[in-house]
């Protein structure tokens, strides 16, 4: 009898044991496939929230085709939306417009500070009525290294027939594809890719006109230089027969003698009839001429 009750008590057991054993793993189960639904919520929120949050940059942008040495126009810059962080771009539209290129640029491409420099405003300072100008610095002659940053150079065409000259302007800075520089420790203006002088407005105008006939020549000069009066050499004449024309003519005599004719042939003298009266004196006869 007591064999019986023992039996009954351990299969109870195993029996109730086993049911604890379903619950636990049902209820595991279920624990298991909530936490995986939870998770992928999750990572659904996460991925909607990256893409609606997704950075774009927007850089300055050609319209035209444009070379080297032009000024750029406010109608050949847009902006245009890009996934990455272009290094060196222009994001503001005042840093490319009005500025001359450095080398050319397609349609479409994006404005670097290879194609215009840029330039700090750290210990830039303009006087009054002056303008930073850029060029390339490819397009001058007689660079040295005894130029930097706040020398004064006179300017001078290197075409043949053109006087164009300008004098006492300020270097202000060189460029090169990387960064401006502002300081001496810095690549000189043999390392430059590009020139910065500080221009008077009225000046602006024939600057870029002359450095688009041919190079200029930089000549270094002395702050305390006066001002240089500049002659034209060889000046053309105007309205000078002799001058356009003399070199064709044959040598004449400066004067020709006009006193001696007596070997000349004379001219027929005409004839003079003389005035005569006849005079009676008793019985003589008598003429009388009259000259």
């Amino acid at each position: 009898m007591r064999t019986n009750k023992n039996t009954s008590k351990i299969i109870l057991a195993i029996t109730v044991a086993l049911l604890a054993t379903v619950i636990s793993y049902s209820g595991f189960n279920n624990m298991s496939r909530q936490l995986n639904e939870q998770q992928k919520l999750i990572d659904t929120m996460q991925t909607t929230k990256d893409e609606g949050s997704k950075e774009t940059y927007a850089y300055a942008v050609a319209t035209a085709d444009l070379k080297a040495g032009e000024i750029v126009a406010d109608g050949e810059v847009d902006f245009k939306q890009f996934d990455t962080k272009i290094t060196n771009a222009f994001e503001n539209r005042s840093d490319v417009i009005n500025k001359v290129l450095l080398k050319n640029i397609s349609n479409g491409d994006v404005f670097t500070n290879s194609h215009i420099a840029q330039i700090s405003s750290d210990n830039l300072s303009l006087k009054d009525g002056y303008r930073a100008l850029t060029l390339p610095a490819d397009n001058f002659q007689g660079k040295s290294e005894k130029m930097k940053p706040g020398s004064l150079v006179d300017i001078y065409s290197a075409s043949s027939g053109n006087d164009w000259v300008l004098e006492e302007v300020k270097i202000i800075s060189f460029e090169n594809s990387k960064k401006a520089v502002l300081n001496t420790d810095a690549p000189g203006i043999m390392d430059a890719s590009a020139i910065t002088f500080e221009v008077s407005t009225d000046n602006i105008s024939d600057f870029i006109s002359n450095i688009s006939k041919g190079r200029l020549v930089l000549v270094a000069r002395n702050a305390n230089d006066k001002k240089i009066i500049h002659k034209k050499s060889n000046p053309s004449p105007k309205n000078n027969y002799s001058a356009n024309y003399g070199s064709s003519l044959p040598n004449l005599p400066a004067s020709v003698p006009i006193s001696n004719f007596s070997e000349l042939p004379q001219p027929v003298q005409p004839v003079v009839q003389k005035s005569e009266v006849e005079l009676i004196e008793a019985s003589v006869k008598s003429k009388v001429t009259f000259d």
